[in-house]
This record gives C-alpha cells, sequence and structure tokens, in this order.
C-alpha cells in the first residue's frame, strides 16, 4: 500500500499513549534504513546518530532525565537523536557546530517520524530534557550533542488530531519577513 506524501503529512500526529506491543524490529530496520539511507545533510555530512533504545532501565533513566514525560515510558520504542557536531566541525567550523550537525539531527528525527507513521506506528518528538544526562545515560562521547527523543510505538487510540493550527499567513511570507 503506498500513500501520498500529503496523506503521510495528515496522518502525523503526536502520540502520548501508546499499546504495549512490541514493535517488531524488522519494522524499526525498515524505518532506520529508510532514514539513514535518504535524509538529506549539509555536505553529506550526515552529522547525527541514532541510539535506539528498549531496555526499561534505560527508558526509566531517560524519563527521568526528561522531566518525567509518561510518553517515554509508555512506548516500547525511543529513538534517541544526536548532532555529531565534530564530525560537522571538520568541513563547517562553528557553523557546523551550532547549526549544521544540529539541522542534520533534526532532519534524521522528522524523516524518521514520517518513517513511523508510514509503518502504522505513532510518535512524539520530545526535546525537554537534559542535555548532559542524557549524554550520560546512553554513553555518549565528545562532540555528541542529544538533539530529541522520539518515542515509538503503536498508538493507544488512532483519533485524529483536533488541535486549530495557525493560519498559512501566520506562518508564511513572501519576499520579506
Amino acid at each position: 500500500m503506498s500513500i501520498s506524501l500529503r496523506d503521510l503529512f495528515e496522518a502525523r500526529s503526536s502520540v502520548r499513549k501508546y499499546k504495549s506491543d512490541i514493535v517488531p524490529p524488522e519494522k524499526i530496520a525498515r524505518i532506520l534504513q529508510s532514514v539513514t539511507s535518504t535524509v538529506p545533510t549539509a555536505g553529506n555530512l550526515q552529522a547525527y546518530k541514532i541510539v535506539v533504545v528498549t531496555d526499561p532501565k534505560v527508558k526509566e533513566a531517560i524519563y527521568n532525565a526528561s522531566h518525567k514525560q509518561n510518553q517515554i515510558l509508555e512506548a516500547p520504542v525511543l529513538f534517541v537523536f544526536f548532532a555529531n557536531t565534530l564530525r560537522s566541525s571538520e568541513k563547517y567550523h562553528t557553523r557546523g557546530v551550532e547549526l549544521f550537525a544540529i539541522q542534520d539531527a533534526a532532519n534524521a528525527c522528522m524523516m524518521a517520524s514520517l518513517a513511523c507513521t508510514e509503518e502504522g506506528l505513532g510518535t512524539c518528538w520530545v526535546g525537554a530534557f537534559h542535555d548532559s544526562s542524557i549524554r550520560e545515560i546512553l554513553g555518549a562521547g565528545e562532540g555528541m550533542r542529544p538533539t530529541s527523543i522520539l518515542t515509538v510505538g503503536f498508538p493507544q487510540s488512532t483519533t485524529k488530531r483536533t488541535k486549530t493550527r495557525r493560519g498559512f499567513s501566520d506562518l508564511v511570507s513572501f519576499d520579506k519577513c
């Protein structure tokens, strides 16, 4: 079954309640293979890393480092995205550290969220956490900056998005800001 990109955008929404069902490893592999082989990155440096977390003890530590957001414990899988600032700085120096590596990781996270949606999985992008704690919990080395956590699992319900979105003209302008 093929889904249009527009339909995929419409289907994606933040999920905070998950079924306890295990996500099949082949689904995770398909998602991550798709992301890592297609995500656009600055200079094609691929200055990001994705850590897949399923261990309940590690998830609990991440939950504690992320202001105790329940979806972190509820989701059977977490994808933790890191910006590899050292890799990006080799070519782009300060701009690579402060922007390009972060954009690379953000692109990977968004692509993963869409790939999960296509696979029938729900996600929630989490950005509120203590960087140093996440680095320590996951053993991240020098230059690895956590940028986001994507909770992944089968949604408890398939309710459509109901929140009001800002209007087009509030978000888009032409030729000047």
